[in-house]
């Protein structure tokens, strides 16, 4: 997967504002609040969908970036990485970043199309989540300097573009993307970094985590890869397979290092 575009002013401009409203609580047993808001920027809005436990005290936040279908098809796969990331003091807020047009695109599922959607609107949603990171780094709610994003196969390569292009971005973790080139001029270093891919994955290919490793080794502070052998792409979604309890837990104490101990 490759983009076009180049970062612009949008980047620097866009103003958000956000209201929080709890929707739920206490999911697949653990005792959890769900808060369901918007975020309003130039580049349209974001809906937010927002998991911690319960209260108000500051906590380090993992904006959770969705793959190219969009987060209701796999709700209950994201979910689990956010609960398991909630039971460890982090406040994990998904960043539902498809306008109601680019969801039309994914629905209609031509292939074709959905493809140049991705090359079209990719900045437009860079824009977006830069736009919904400052907002949230803004909120009392949040521990200061401790702000990751964890990205899923497409939302993989806009979670790089974010933490090479945002300074608040403290810790990345991709999961089956890779490194979005058309930015590799823009992007002269990354923050802690984590990569996690399947060597079977014939969606995105291993040689994509490669490559990624490559950027890493010479622009993060740090990096740690995990590959799995035999597994495809999205293999995590099956949440009691143990590759996919070893992949979150991979997140999970990557966080915890990179957030909660960094936080200021």
């Amino acid at each position: 997967m490759r983009i076009q575009g180049r970062l612009d002013s949008t980047l620097r401009t866009v103003v958000v504002s956000l209201a929080l409203i709890i929707a739920s609580a206490c999911a697949s047993g653990a005792d959890w609040t769900v808060r369901e808001g918007s975020v309003s920027g130039s580049a349209g809005d974001v809906a937010l969908r927002c998991y911690s436990a319960p209260g108000d005290s500051p906590r380090p936040v993992v904006v959770l970036l969705h793959g190219a279908s969009g987060f209701a098809p796999f709700a209950h796969h994201y979910e689990s990485h956010a609960e398991a990331l909630v039971a460890h003091g982090l406040r994990v807020c998904a960043a539902l970043y498809y306008s109601p047009e680019d969801a039309a695109v994914i629905a209609d599922r031509n292939r074709a199309d959905r493809a140049t959607l991705f090359q079209r609107r990719f900045m437009d949603w860079v824009a977006s989540i830069r736009g919904v990171i400052d907002h949230l780094a803004s909120l009392p709610t949040s521990a200061p300097g401790a702000i990751g994003v964890l990205g899923f196969s497409q939302g993989a390569y806009l979670a790089v573009a974010v933490a090479g292009t945002h300074p608040g971005v403290k810790a990345l973790a991709e999961l089956y993307g890779g490194f979005p080139f058309a930015l590799e001029s823009q992007i002269a270093q990354l923050p802690a970094t984590l990569i996690v891919h399947g060597e079977a994955d014939t969606v995105i290919p291993v040689q994509e985590a490669h490559a990624m490793e490559a950027i890493a080794r010479a622009r993060a502070t740090t990096y740690s890869i995990k590959l799995y052998p035999g597994a495809g792409h999205g293999f995590d979604v099956q949440a009691d397979d143990p590759r996919a309890v070893d992949a979150r837990q991979q997140v999970v104490d990557f966080f915890v290092r990179h957030l909660k101990g960094n936080s200021k």
